[in-house]
């Protein structure tokens, strides 16, 4: 499993004399690592521990003793001038899963517990009104998941035109943030019930699946607090910290994260108010004192958590990790690019392993990009030293320092990542085919199409110039099936399109300027009926598509060889599958008894006086690695060729591989 490392960069002088700092080393081409810069000055030695207790937090006190490691001549001068004393640095190291692609997940790894990731869309069924009517709107006035309209209400909407905006019972505004449930499994389960999601025409989904730790989290809901302490997150001026990051092998330097510092906040008076924000779970507390009395509980649970469940010292010289877990997703929401403002921001709480955003405030055919982070909670570290005392013992030099460590509790934001969808009706399957002809007809056949029910997956098969570019479109919610993609046919007026040709296809593509017609029937159904005047005992070559109310056609059907049979009596039409002969790929191949050469062929050999580089020249003095040899199309100086031996008798092979090596002798001229 791919993991991020997350380390503060170092400020702290006294842990990199240690060699216990987590610093960039490069190591090959281009990459680098973070890891302990190794190569200590002093050695160290953990004697006394003991945890006090504060007005607010336990603090733990670790009296260390150093040695030298080499010559102790200027050893308290190396002691003071790599520690600093009574100022806190804070150390907030932590590794967290990469969060994958989820088709790639299922394709690469069996390890089904890797972090992953998925957005797509769903299309239920065609609602022409409801699309029709969206340019309307904004995205925050579309119905959302907590709309209680059902699926004849979509199908009707030009009806009730008098039920606008969508939103009745919130404005627009309050969905631009807007909280899924925090508190309670069948809240949420009943936001993601299919009977309910299946009312919507069409949906985004947002998934992240992930093991999380969620005990700090289960707190806050318990106590009925994780909204405000969100709204503080989200309002509050946050302070930056500094870090290096590494995904793979490379490390990106110096980034910045807004820490929000929790410990801080339960300490202060008053609650964060927002505004176009919209929690379905919490409301604010109707009193400042509840408030507070609720900020003093929270403070009291990090003071618990502060006894002997954070960090120690030797722990972080140890560079263990940080305590951390999953808060909360947001997941920003813009219109075909990452640029500009963004839509809407949805905020997904990490209380459970799999985390579902069903997005129903979507337009058809628009493309939309969610950018997610992941927002954690990390029980971090400050410490600061103090109490510096050198001593002697056999007239060896040593000192002693007190470390006092407190935890640091954070919450910060990590970019997990970001991906486009668009909600596209899927094409349909390809149609049925039936060719049938009158008894004494002369040159007249009938066709009849009918869609074919149900769903498949296959590949997209283009026959139109614009073809490619609907399979691109299609293509983005189908990465986890490369060309492939999902075909399904719907109830909806018959639209095909009839392909002719009078000579045998060699390719598809040879379709691609010979349709001849798009039938619909002038009344409402899924069937169609062409007819087509034919020459009488002659061949011809059909093939469907039937195309869908959003214009995206099927693949197409099997290639159709049709010929009407017209005698004195009677008349028949035969219809055969006609398939594309397939290009044989031929190797030139020579035989020969026990010795066989090879040349270049004399066009290779004449060297060309009219190349473009002796233009104008009069002398081809210092030309020489210019010049070509060779009047052929295409060269064969410089390139590689496999000539395979087989024996008529035994059936061995052996192999050479040869290379044309032109070799330009120069003169003193030419240097």
């Amino acid at each position: 499993m791919s993991k991020i490392k997350i380390t503060e960069i170092p400020r702290d002088k006294f842990r990199n004399a240690l060699g216990k700092s987590n610093v960039i080393i490069p190591y090959g081409f281009g990459k680098s690592q973070l890891r302990s810069n190794g190569n200590p000055r002093f050695s160290i030695s953990f004697m006394e521990k003991n945890i006090r207790s504060t007005e607010i937090l336990f603090q733990e006190i670790t009296t260390l003793r150093l040695d030298p490691i080499a010559s102790s001549t200027n050893f308290r001068s190396d002691v003071l001038s790599n520690i600093v004393l009574n100022v806190p640095f804070t150390d907030h190291s932590v590794t967290i899963p990469k969060c994958e692609f989820a088709p790639n997940v299922e394709t690469e790894h069996l390890n089904k517990t890797i972090a992953s990731y998925d957005v797509v869309t769903n299309f239920n069924y065609i609602s022409q009104d409801y699309d029709s009517m969206q340019s309307n709107f904004s995205e925050t006035a579309l119905p959302s998941i907590l709309d209680t309209r059902t699926k004849k209400d979509f199908l009707t909407f030009q009806q009730n035109r008098s039920r606008t905006p969508f939103n009745y019972s919130l404005t627009s505004n309050e969905f631009r943030n807007f909280v899924l449930p925090v508190e309670g499994r069948r809240k949420r389960r009943d936001l993601n019930a299919e009977t309910k999601l299946a009312n919507f025409p069409y949906y985004n989904q947002v998934k992240i699946s992930n093991k999380v730790n969620n005990k700090f989290s289960s707190f806050l809901n318990r106590l009925q607090i994780f909204d405000p302490v969100l709204q503080s997150y989200l309002k509050s001026t946050r302070n930056v910290i500094r870090c290096n990051i590494q995904e793979g092998t490379s490390v990106n330097r110096n980034v910045p994260l807004a820490a929000f510092d929790l410990l801080s906040w339960s300490k202060s008076a008053g609650q964060q108010e927002l505004e176009d924000y919209y929690s379905l779970t919490q409301t604010p507390d109707p009193s400042k004192m509840i408030s507070d009395y609720k900020k003093l509980m929270l403070a009291g649970y990090i003071r618990a958590l502060s006894e002997g469940s954070f960090r120690s010292y030797e722990e972080i010289y140890n560079n263990e990790e940080c305590y951390k877990e999953d808060f909360v997703y947001s997941i920003n929401k813009f219109k075909d690019v990452i640029a500009g403002n963004k839509d809407q921001t949805f905020f997904v709480p990490a209380i459970e392993d799999t985390s579902v955003l069903n997005d129903t405030q979507i337009k058809y055919g628009q493309t939309y990009v969610y950018q997610c982070q992941a927002h954690y909670i990390i029980v971090g570290n400050v410490y600061a030293y103090s109490d510096l005392r050198f001593h002697t013992d056999d007239d060896q030099p040593y000192a002693t320092v007190k470390v006092v460590n407190s935890p640091s509790i954070v919450v910060v934001p990590l970019e997990l990542f970001q991906r486009s969808v668009t909600a596209l009706q899927p094409p349909p399957i390809f149609p049925q085919v039936n060719f049938v002809t009158e008894v004494n007809s002369n040159n007249k056949i009938s066709i009849y199409l009918s869609p074919t029910k149900g769903e498949l997956i296959a590949s997209f098969k283009s026959v139109l110039p614009n073809d490619e570019i609907k399979f691109l479109e299609l293509q983005k919610n189908e990465a986890r099936r490369g060309r492939k993609i999902r075909f399904r046919t719907m109830p909806e007026d018959g639209l095909y399109q009839v392909f002719k040709m009078s000579s045998p296809p060699e390719k598809l593509s040879d379709f691609r300027d010979k349709l001849l017609s798009e039938i619909r029937m002038p009344f409402m159904t899924n069937d169609a009926v062409y007819e087509d005047n034919i020459v009488p005992n002659t061949k011809y070559y059909y093939m469907f598509r039937k195309v869908n109310s959003k214009g995206i056609p099927s693949n197409p059907t099997e290639i159709y060889e049709v010929e009407l049979l017209k005698d004195a009596d009677d008349s028949k039409v035969v219809v055969e599958e006609y398939k594309i002969p397939e290009i044989i790929k031929s190797q030139p191949s020579r035989k020969f008894k026990s010795l066989f050469q090879v040349v270049p062929a004399v066009e290779q050999t004449i060297f060309n006086s009219k190349q473009d580089y002796l233009f104008n020249k009069s002398t081809l003095k210092g030309s020489i690695d210019n010049l070509k040899l060779g009047i052929a199309a295409k060269s064969v100086w410089g390139r590689k060729f496999k000539f395979r031996i087989k024996s008529t008798t035994s059936g061995k092979i052996i192999d050479y591989n040869v290379t044309f090596t032109l070799t330009k002798n120069k003169t003193e001229e030419d240097f």
